[in-house]
């Protein structure tokens, strides 16, 4: 079997591309102020200190001089690339480039740049290039109109092969009059021609380099060769081309816009058994995120490893700084998969955001995982969490709490969304989402347990973003859940998802659907702040406390109460009419020194006396409230800042 070596030029941090046939290689490491974990062009024979003019091709030249045991070479870009999957008809766009957003898990298959299609390319063909991408006008006005090209350079180009190659000055000439380019500087070719074509290429370049005079060009119009080599891979293919003992095979270029990298996370080691559980977040629900890790930590035994995995929708170094300080320690470690684009256009409605998705991509994103515990973000965890995943799923793909609040919506008579047709829940669950008589089994997706290897088997991630793309869903991937994983799911006792609904809803739950709400309610192994209230928006919610609780071990705490405070007097106390300034009551215990309300300012507006004397007030009402709702253990925690803040207030 022959060797292929596709060389992939990088010059930044970006997602590294590395497989049997692919070798990532580091372009002007010679000049460059950081090494990456790769291979340097600087190495051997090279030209690495000239990137700046030979761009991508420091790495060409590189694996020219010092490759010499590959049988077959190839030159591709970190962000460009060929797509090599049989008979692939993909969108083109405006360019002639099949576009990608960013990089994503399932890359290589996707576009088949294996070992396998590659040694079955280069078995048939000679050459693998790109489908030539027509300007539409020809290829000197293009080079000659375009901005930082200058054509003095691209006819001196001509004139050199000319004189030296003259078998190759037509098909310059044909080049220049066509419209077409091989562009991209990307191409797998057989030995022989490798060697052909690297002798030309560079012997025509470094005479063009010493009759080009870059002194007075932009740093863009410097990259002279590198724009002018394209056209020659052009000229050169022009003549392959009519050899007509050469097999070409020929294949779309892939651009990909977002390269950040993304990471393959395999299992920590460890030897505690390993409770691995992934949580979604983005940067709005940050502050969240850390109270439910500091709840997970303080819960925690010490008899099993935790293995913290975060979907990052966009977190931002120090919020990942700050959640490592948090959960990275003897018995747990937190990584990060960067989910940026990495999931398809999906609409969301009311409260959801993108994140809510991610969990769909984890039988994709963690493929040495056999199973995962998936926890929503507005979760506190109330016991060690290990012991309740600690069983064998079977073939089960998922392990989760029915769901009683959707029980009491079918004995309410409930409607579904409009856009699903505004039909009664029993309708929805039974032929929207076709559960049929399973309709019961409706489950709660914010703690579910996956069986990550029986849902690769069944290939139901593709199945279920396709379904949320194509058709509108009520609870959005909670429902695509329960519609591929019917008849195949483990049920949870209702302590391991704890949700709060009012009387109108609790009382119309059957007998035990009740006895079970009112069991977990009394021992919550998890609470989950479903729907509203939220706590970090009010203290109406009965289990608000626990979070206050959790989210004060983070530094986050004095921004969500501010936030709450704001929202506090915003939305439940707009100004009805002038009001005179209300003192405070006195917090017990133990009881605060005696406050006294600074005067208002001179000349205020009745709204400005009001908004002032209402802040005032609330705040301080709130931090009573916050007092007497956290657990003993906690208070000592909040009564450094109850006093700061009083006499915050007593300033004002």
């Amino acid at each position: 079997m022959n060797c292929t070596t596709i060389y992939v030029g990088y010059f930044n941090t970006s997602h590294i591309f590395k497989s049997d046939v692919l070798q990532p290689i580091q372009l002007g490491r010679a000049k460059a102020k950081f090494e990456l974990d790769m291979l340097g062009d600087n190495t051997g024979p090279n030209i690495s200190k000239k990137n700046d003019q030979y761009c991508e091709l420091t790495a060409h030249y590189w694996a020219w001089k010092n490759d010499k045991t590959s049988d077959n070479i190839g030159l591709f870009h970190y962000r460009r690339l060929l797509d090599l999957k049989a008979n692939s008809k993909r969108q083109l766009n405006v360019h002639g480039l099949v576009y990608e957003p960013a990089v994503t898990p399932n890359f290589l298959e996707r576009y088949d740049l294996t070992q396998k299609r590659v040694d079955a390319l280069m078995e048939e063909y000679d050459a693998v290039i790109p489908t030539p991408f027509d300007f539409g006008m020809t290829l000197e006005k293009q080079y000659r109109t375009a901005p930082d090209h200058h054509i003095n350079d691209l006819l001196a180009a001509g004139d050199i092969i000319d004189s030296f190659y003259p078998e190759y000055f037509k098909y310059f000439t044909k080049m220049m009059r066509g419209t077409s380019i091989y562009a991209g500087n990307m191409f797998i070719f057989r030995r022989d021609l490798f060697e052909e074509y690297s002798e030309w290429l560079f012997d025509v370049l470094a005479k063009l380099e010493r009759r080009m005079d870059v002194s007075d060009y932009t740093p863009s119009a410097r990259r002279a060769i590198g724009y002018i080599s394209e056209r020659l891979f052009t000229v050169f293919i022009l003549k392959m081309l009519d050899d007509k003992q050469r097999k070409v095979y020929f294949a779309e270029r892939v651009f990909i816009q977002d390269t950040k990298p993304v990471f393959d996370i395999q299992k920590p080691k460890s030897s505690l058994p390993i409770t691995s559980i992934a949580i979604a977040s983005d940067e709005h629900y940050v502050a969240h995120l850390a109270a439910l890790l500091a709840s997970i930590l303080d819960n925690a035994s010490g008899s099993h490893f935790l293995d913290l995995i975060i979907l990052d929708g966009g977190l931002g170094d120090e919020n990942r700084r700050i959640l490592n300080k948090i959960a990275n320690t003897e018995k747990s470690c937190i990584r990060y998969i960067s989910m940026k684009n990495n999931i398809e256009d999906i609409p969301t409605n009311t409260y959801f955001r993108q994140a809510t998705f991610f969990r769909l991509k984890l039988p994709e994103l963690l493929k040495d995982y056999d199973s995962i515990v998936f926890l929503d973000t507005d979760l506190i965890v109330m016991s060690d969490i290990a012991p309740l995943f600690d069983f064998d799923l079977g073939n089960n793909l998922a392990a989760a709490v029915p769901d009683l609040v959707v029980r009491a919506f079918i004995s309410m008579g409930v409607r579904s969304l409009q856009e699903t047709g505004a039909l009664s829940t029993v309708k929805y669950l039974s032929d929207y989402l076709g559960m049929k008589s399973r309709y019961r089994d409706y489950f709660q997706s914010g703690v579910i347990y996956f069986n990550l290897k029986e849902m690769r088997k069944e290939n139901v991630t593709r199945k279920m973003i396709r379904d949320l793309i194509n058709r509108p869903f009520w609870f959005l991937d909670q429902d695509v859940l329960n519609k591929y994983f019917q008849g195949r799911v483990k049920f949870l006792p209702s302590s391991m998802n704890t949700v709060v609904m009012d009387e109108h809803h609790w009382s119309n739950l059957c007998n035990e659907d009740l006895k079970s709400y009112q069991n977990a309610q009394k021992n919550p192994q998890i609470v989950h702040f479903a729907g509203h209230p939220k706590p970090w928006d009010g203290l109406e919610h009965p289990f608000s406390k626990y979070y206050w609780y959790y989210l004060r071990k983070t530094p986050y705490y004095e921004t969500v109460l501010m936030n709450a405070l704001s929202h506090t007097i915003a939305v439940k106390h707009p100004p009805a009419m002038p009001v005179a300034p209300i003192a405070p009551a006195p917090v017990a215990p133990p009881p605060p020194a005696p406050i006294t309300v600074a005067p208002i300012a001179p000349n205020p507006t009745p709204v400005q006396a009001i908004v002032s004397n209402a802040k005032r007030s609330l705040r301080f009402s709130i931090l009573q409230k916050c007092w007497h709702l956290t657990p003993s253990k906690g208070k000592e925690k909040i009564k450094p800042f109850a006093t700061f803040m009083r006499d915050q207030l007593i300033s004002k």
